[in-house]
């Protein structure tokens, strides 16, 4: 009986997480420079974006549409990669995991709903693995589930870091070595005073909630760094209500990035998670990055849900791309970007967009 109520109080636990999440997911030079790198964060080399510098590159079409119709359209996106085998990942909504070919035939959906091996109650976040498959993340189980080239499930584990009392452990970015990047989020009242305070990058008015960004494996629990997670809708301790928004992660074979919530900003760091550098905007109002990703060149995307355009860094270097209205970027790979294209109905297509040469291109 008291096993059953643990079970119970977990579930409901892992059930108002996923609430919380599914509400919080909804500096380099111009290229014709030397590149930046003189100034020092922490001994850390800080690059700036001098956004009004670089010309934009502008990938126009043609967008070529490859699945989603008005009688089969696509829901809420949480997931859209190329895989390592050149198929396409996609985790929505309403079909939960699918495996596409590169013209957008459905191949296998992975899993079925279910709290079984490879089954799943709710997909928060799934990507493609540096060596061959696909993994995903199940908030409602806690459950992370790796599948191999072959579509077959290979690993199950739970990440469950100690982050201490009255907090949990919110996932929030999965690395392409199975591993997941998230913070403790304070799931009640508590005393959360030391974690909440001003950005010396902003309007110190505005309160912050500072955390650790953890990065959990199956046998190891490391710190990234620590960085300005959401911006608090109440700024009177002990309560901090997320507007909405938190910090930005990704990770991959060429290292990760944190991209803080209070600013324009993103913090790279090697496969070791040694610190290598800062890139920052020059503009103190522009808005902190929401969207990131590494490409299959190491070249580094920086972008906004709602802009068109994009900073892609390598090397020192920059370029600016834009797409065309309406077309959302989620990955990129040979020169051809992944994307969802919205139409006049907003209806979701899944869509490929030939990219133009950059000048920072290998």
């Amino acid at each position: 009986m008291r096993e059953a109520r643990v079970r119970r109080s977990r579930i409901q636990a892992r059930v108002l997480l996923l609430g919380v999440l599914l509400v919080l997911t909804a500096c380099l030079s111009d290229p014709g420079d030397t590149p930046g790198g003189e100034t020092t964060l922490d001994g850390v080399p800080v690059h700036t974006l001098h956004t009004g510098a670089a010309s934009v590159v502008r990938a126009t079409g043609p967008v070529d549409e490859i699945f989603g119709s008005e009688a089969s359209p696509i829901q809420a996106v949480r997931a859209l990669a190329w895989t390592q085998e050149g198929e396409i990942l996609l985790a929505d909504a309403d079909r939960a995991v699918l495996i596409l070919s590169a013209e957008g035939d459905s191949l296998q959906r992975l899993g079925g709903s279910g709290e079984g091996p490879g089954e799943f109650r709710q997909v928060l976040m799934a990507g493609a693995l540096d060596a061959g498959g696909v993994v995903y993340f199940d908030p409602v189980l806690n459950r992370v589930t790796e599948f191999t080239p072959s579509h077959e499930v290979h690993r199950l584990w739970s990440p469950e870091p100690s982050v201490g009392p009255g907090s949990i452990f919110a996932p929030l970015a999965l690395a392409s070595d199975g591993a997941v990047l998230g913070v403790p989020i304070p799931m009640g009242p508590a005393d959360t005073s030391e974690s909440l305070r001003s950005s010396p990058h902003v309007d110190e008015s505005t309160i912050w909630r500072f955390a650790p960004v953890i990065r959990v494996t199956e046998s190891a629990v490391d710190t990234v760094t620590e960085a300005a997670v959401v911006r608090c809708a109440e700024v009177a301790p002990p309560e901090c209500t997320p507007d909405g928004d938190m910090a930005t992660m990704a990770s991959g074979e060429h290292g990760t990035v944190v991209a803080p919530r209070d600013r324009a900003e993103a913090r790279v760091f090697g496969p070791d998670l040694e610190p290598l550098h800062t890139v920052r905007s020059d503009d103190l109002e522009a808005e902190p990055f929401s969207k990131l990703f590494w490409d299959d060149r190491g070249r580094l995307w920086l972008g906004h849900w709602r802009s068109p355009e994009w900073w892609v860094v390598r090397d020192g270097d920059a370029t600016r791309m834009g797409f065309p209205e309406g077309f959302e970027v989620w990955d990129v790979a040979d020169d051809r970007a992944l994307g969802v294209l919205r139409g006049e109905l907003g209806v979701q297509r899944l869509a490929v967009l030939a990219l133009p040469p950059t000048r920072n291109a290998p």
